[in-house]
């Protein structure tokens, strides 16, 4: 391979990078505005969620752009080119979008347009960047030349703050490895939730009534994950009720989907269809997904998986320890 064709790839590398992590805080920031919830952007940037979503789409699409790329770069124009990347930004778009969707239509065409102009921007950017030369001429084609590196140049410093948005999460994870946080319980009601920060993610405590945990320990077949086999908590509480003890129910308030803030909803009786469920819950606005109060998602919900549960121990029969995650724990290796 000569040094024409390593720097072609080292290009279309980097080039694709950028494009992922536009497309990655595009996506976010529509989904944020649409539920507004865009205050959360802030406990995102301090979170691995940008980085794993991107992470993800580069492994996916690292082959298949490469070789787009070097089979188009001799044969179409530097216009034809960057519209063609949009095109197959918009395509990579909908195949995400539908993987992420599963058996939720509706979901599907609720967030089809949000998903496939995110798609052709970060196509667009791609071209843009792919497109750059480091040869500027004087001539007329050269004005050409200097405005697709202005844009191209654009592509770099949006994709490049999205990168080191995304690193911010991993170091804040580090330099809190071995912190934990202690709560008070003595003023929790039955059927009260309290707030704390932990990480920057908002865990929710929650005092179940004896009523709900005798619901919750019944066989649902409704349920994605009835016994939390592909979700993530610590092993003590890897039971019906995802707790360490019965009444005490901790988890972060963090959807599995795409980071939302569920609501809690203590009393269900009058929730109208197609969302009603026996007992308490918690419901997405975002895009629906509801759990029960164990954090158990239905099945046929966008949320992949249940609500994650910390790593956490009693002290003593009022205060309970949060211990902040690693980044391993983070990441789910």
């Amino acid at each position: 391979m000569n040094k024409r064709n390593l720097a072609f790839f080292a290009q279309s590398f980097l080039a694709l990078c950028l494009a992922i992590q536009v497309w990655v805080w595009l996506i976010y920031i529509g989904v944020f505005w649409s539920s507004d919830s865009l205050v959360s952007l802030g406990d995102l940037v301090h979170s691995v969620g940008p980085l794993k979503a991107a992470w993800k789409a580069f492994l996916a699409m690292l082959v298949p752009t490469l070789l787009i790329s070097f089979f188009v770069r001799q044969r179409l124009s530097a216009g034809l080119r960057t519209l063609l990347y949009a095109a197959l930004g918009c395509l990579c778009g909908a195949l995400w979008l539908l993987y992420l969707a599963g058996q939720s239509v509706g979901f599907f065409l609720q967030q089809a347009r949000l998903y496939l102009a995110a798609g052709a921007l970060a196509g667009l950017v791609y071209g843009l960047i792919m497109g750059m030369s480091l040869k500027v001429s004087a001539d007329q084609a050269g004005q050409s030349v200097r405005r697709r590196n202005l844009l191209g140049s654009l592509g770099l410093f949006a994709g490049g703050a999205g990168l080191l948005g995304s690193l911010f999460g991993p170091w804040d994870l580090w330099k809190n490895r071995n912190s934990y946080l202690d709560v008070d319980l003595s003023g929790l009601q039955e059927g009260q939730r309290m707030t704390v920060e932990l990480a920057r993610k908002p865990v929710w405590i929650i005092r179940r009534s004896a009523q709900t945990i005798r619901l919750l320990e019944e066989e649902n077949p409704r349920l994605a994950d009835p016994l939390s086999a592909s979700s993530q908590q610590p092993e003590q509480a890897r039971n019906a009720l995802r707790s360490v003890r019965p009444e005490y129910f901790i988890v972060y308030g963090i959807c599995t989907h795409l980071a939302c803030i569920p609501d809690y909803r203590p009393d269900n009786s009058g929730t109208p269809e197609p969302f009603a469920r026996p007992g308490p819950q918690f419901f997405c606005p975002c895009h629906g997904g509801v759990f029960d109060l164990a954090g158990r998602v239905y099945a046929n919900m966008p949320p992949p998986t249940n609500l994650v549960v910390p790593e956490y121990e009693f002290i003593s029969d009022q205060v309970v320890r949060l211990h902040f995650p690693s980044l391993a724990q983070e990441w789910r290796l």
